[in-house]
């Protein structure tokens, strides 16, 4: 034997998962300013889902639990990350406790172990099943890049144009807000599933617009 290596690999990162709820888009994206302050190089995603997003996941889709009530208008899912698992605990502790002390979240738990941080994840990557809770409606998605500071006029404008075709029609709306990225699902009434398709390239046009104003960013598909 004349030689022998080792190989010394990174330890994998240790994971934190936290669900807050939020009064306002404007809470939405203080909290986001506040997490990248805080958190750094830490903080790895800030999943943003509007109420109807997370409430009727909650409800429809199976396996799924809601660790907060359902009644608020936005949660946010964040996680962070690092290999020190007690720094990152303390640290998202202290980033919430900031939070709730500026009034920037109504309410929040943080995950206990892989199983519980899963679980939080369940609601956020639903969206597929959640869809086929509504077999019989027209149903129109596309993803959208923009500022997250246009993120609440735009959400509100789809609602007011697939309301316009259908009074009954709402978009379920989540996404990436650390990136400037949404998924949105437009649901209307059976009734009027065909003029849905028929007109959803006017529907998610504002997609494109806001698109086009932003550099580097992908249209409505």
């Amino acid at each position: 034997m004349t030689s022998a290596a080792l190989r010394v690999f990174p330890a994998p990162a240790e994971r934190q998962v936290a669900l807050c709820a939020l009064p306002s888009f404007g809470q939405v994206t203080t909290f986001l300013k506040l997490a990248r302050q805080s958190l750094g190089g830490e903080l790895t995603a800030f999943e943003v889902m509007w109420n109807a997003y997370y409430r009727l996941t909650v409800e429809r889709v199976k396996g799924v639990a809601g660790p907060l009530p359902t009644h608020h208008p936005f949660c946010i899912l964040l996680e962070a990350s690092g290999g020190d698992p007690e720094r990152i605990h303390a640290d998202l502790e202290k980033l919430l406790d900031t939070a709730m002390g500026d009034n920037l979240i109504l309410d929040a738990t943080i995950s206990t172990s892989h199983a519980s941080a899963a679980a939080i994840w369940r609601i956020r990557d639903s969206s597929i099943e959640l869809r086929r809770t509504f077999p019989h409606t027209a149903r129109v998605g596309f993803d959208v890049s923009l500022a997250v500071d246009r993120m609440e006029e735009y959400v509100d404008t789809i609602g007011a144009r697939i309301r316009a075709i259908d009074p009954q029609a709402f978009a379920i709306v989540f996404g990436h807000a650390g990136d400037g990225n949404l998924h949105v699902n437009c649901i209307t009434s059976t009734r009027q599933t065909s003029t849905m398709n028929s007109r959803s390239s006017s529907t998610t046009s504002p997609a494109n617009s806001a698109a086009r104003s932003r550099p580097n960013t992908a249209s409505a598909s």
